[in-house]
């Protein structure tokens, strides 16, 4: 689990590939699997955004894992018109939306921190939730601004 604080895979191999690994490990260390539909996304975002998209999809799955009651979920990962978005969807025990906006208040800071993240780069994230029907959180940020040079978020 220590390899998903900074996982190398992100530099060396891209967004998907390290998704994979974190879901293995999540797989060897907790038992629950993820069903994972990933287009890899390689040249589509910069490093900041890749990894930002990596920490908003490790949240839900985190919370599938510890709250769902679930045995498994769904990650799928696309491009389409500019962005690039990740679903994460459980079957597990849902939530209802009034528990959702005490959480925050209560020092569960998941949903706020993935919004906030997402927000930074222009990108959203909806949840959807229901008692006994399961989590599905969507998360979009913009593709790789075409003049983005890599070095600090510096545009040409």
């Amino acid at each position: 689990m220590i390899r998903s604080f900074l996982p190398p895979a992100l530099d060396h191999r891209g967004l998907a590939s390290a998704l994979r690994l974190m879901f293995r490990d999540v797989e060897d260390v907790y038992g629950f699997r993820i069903d994972a539909r990933l287009e890899p996304v390689d040249g589509e975002l910069d490093a900041i955004s890749a990894l930002t998209l990596y920490r908003i999809v490790q949240e839900p799955v985190n919370n599938a894992v510890r709250h769902s009651g679930a045995s498994c979920a769904v990650v799928t990962l696309g491009t389409a018109n500019g962005r690039v978005s990740a679903t994460i969807h459980d079957k597990g025990r849902g939530f209802a939306w009034a528990e959702a906006q005490t959480m925050d208040g209560d020092g569960h800071i998941g949903l706020t921190g993935m919004r906030e993240r997402a927000a930074l780069l222009g990108g959203t994230v909806a949840v959807r939730g229901a008692r006994g029907k399961g989590t599905t959180i969507h998360a979009s940020v913009p593709s790789k601004n075409p003049h983005w040079d890599g070095e600090q978020g510096s545009e040409r």
